[in-house]
């Protein structure tokens, strides 16, 4: 797998770290379920994870990553909450 093939999968920081620390970490379940989805790891048992052949191809890939800000999906920030949601109470007539 090249960086931009990656790089499409849209992955958070977050997602991409547990799958270089599998094995290693209590893994996050949204994290992982992220990472089967994009075809990186698989549930091999109830409760434990393993990589696809593309994810260790992924692992591997990902060491030449050096500018992780470029890298990594960035999460839309919280949206403003809108007026419609504020706290104003409408009066009944």
């Amino acid at each position: 797998m090249n960086i931009s093939e990656l790089k499409d999968l849209k992955l958070t920081e977050d997602e991409w770290h547990a799958l270089m620390h599998m094995g290693e970490l209590e893994p996050n379940r949204a994290h992982m379920d992220m990472l089967v989805l994009s075809g990186l790891a698989f549930r091999n048992h109830v409760t434990e994870w393993d990589l696809t052949e593309e994810g260790h191809a992924a692992c591997n890939a990902i060491d030449l990553i050096l500018d992780w800000d470029d890298f990594v999906f960035c999460e839309a920030p919280e949206a403003a909450e809108s007026p419609s949601a504020g706290s104003e109470e409408v009066e009944s007539v």
